[in-house]
């Protein structure tokens, strides 16, 4: 089959076109159809220059539509040094020419952009495709889970009914043994910080967020009007943002949010994305978790998720009631980093929250 790759260029029938395919190959996310979300996500991001297009098509002959990749416009730290970073998200072709190299075509679309090509959150498929080419496959992220009400979750999983009724109430029973344990574990105080809402990031806080990452090798350069962009300037969700400060210094950050699937009948409660000093110790990051979780328990949800990007936030996790859902798995084209040789220089590989990539960008 003879294909061909070309941008999207955002016109009425060109989105409609798209949205058509979207229905096609993702039946059950019909928030790819929610045209602020999707001007939000792949128009409106400020890191995006005029040159630049955030997805591109794979056609084929008829010119129909048989594929797409959507690329997220990130300035990312490796090493210290800033590089352009181009996260690949929602790569797929239609089922029927699955596993035939396509893809691959869109992939290499993305390591052809002048910075850094990675993807977080990504499929099995997905992940063989990349390693083909050379990609590096990092799993130190950790998504914890904390499920209150196991029924809706398990139903979730589109679990029959015979296995529900026999699990959901070991896990209710766990659940509350771990809730015990978190009584004695989890910090509902922490001395002399305070916190507060806030409805938009400054700029004079950009120094503080990058020296709190400074321990990890990769991360994103959080700026001010990346943040407020990634936080602030949704209108098919809602985050709330808390700032900490110790004698008027900021010294973190937490933004969460209610996410509510109304087809399959669950509300999650997302730890989505915080950034803390180290120096103030584990006490401080567990602290930041107990308050995010009691305060999404408030909203009645079935269940809390986060990521975790080292033994200390996962412990932090733990220690509020949270275990082990799975890695959080990413992949990145090496340039003139090596995966490896980071590893030896940083006590921390890669900062990732559920603020990367798409992962926050959905119900």
């Amino acid at each position: 089959m003879n294909t061909k790759l070309s941008p999207y260029i955002d016109k009425t029938e060109n989105r409609q076109t798209l949205f058509n395919f979207y229905e096609d190959v993702y039946p059950d996310s019909p928030w790819l159809l929610d045209s602020e979300r999707f001007y939000w996500q792949t128009i409106s991001n400020p890191l995006q220059t005029p040159k630049e297009y955030p997805i591109w098509l794979l056609q084929d002959e008829n010119n129909q539509l048989i594929g797409q990749n959507i690329y997220i416009f990130y300035n990312l730290s490796i090493d210290n040094k800033k590089y352009r970073g181009f996260c690949s998200t929602n790569l797929i072709v239609k089922p029927g020419i699955v596993g035939k190299g396509f893809g691959h075509k869109l992939i290499g679309k993305n390591e052809s952009f002048d910075g850094v090509a990675y993807a977080v959150g990504i499929t099995h498929a997905s992940t063989r495709a990349f390693l083909k080419r050379g990609w590096v496959l990092v799993e130190d992220a950790l998504l914890m889970n904390k499920i209150i009400n196991p029924v809706p979750n398990l139903k979730y999983l589109k679990m029959p009914m015979w296995k529900i009724l026999i699990l959901a109430p070991i896990i209710k029973l766990a659940g509350s043994f771990f809730d015990v344990l978190s009584l004695f574990r989890a910090k509902s105080t922490f001395k002399d910080v305070t916190y507060r809402e806030i409805s938009s990031f400054e700029p004079e806080w950009d120094s503080y967020w990058e020296n709190y990452l400074s321990d990890y090798a990769i991360n994103f350069k959080r700026s001010y009007f990346h943040l407020n962009y990634k936080y602030k300037s949704r209108k098919d969700v809602q985050h709330t943002v808390y700032l900490f400060e110790k004698e008027n210094i900021p010294v973190g950050y937490a933004v969460f949010r209610l996410s509510e699937n109304k087809i399959r009948n669950l509300k999650l409660g997302r730890i989505v994305d915080f950034v803390y000093d180290p120096s103030l110790g584990n006490n401080f990051v567990n602290y930041i978790i107990n308050l995010l979780k009691k305060e999404l328990q408030k909203q009645s949800v079935d269940a809390i998720v986060g990521i975790a990007a080292n033994k200390n936030i996962n412990k932090a996790y733990k220690d509020n009631g949270f275990f082990l859902s799975r890695k959080q798995a990413a992949i990145i084209k090496e340039e003139d980093f090596k995966i490896s040789e980071l590893r030896k220089k940083y006590q921390n590989l890669w900062y990732i929250t559920l603020g990367d990539s798409d992962l926050d960008n959905y119900w």
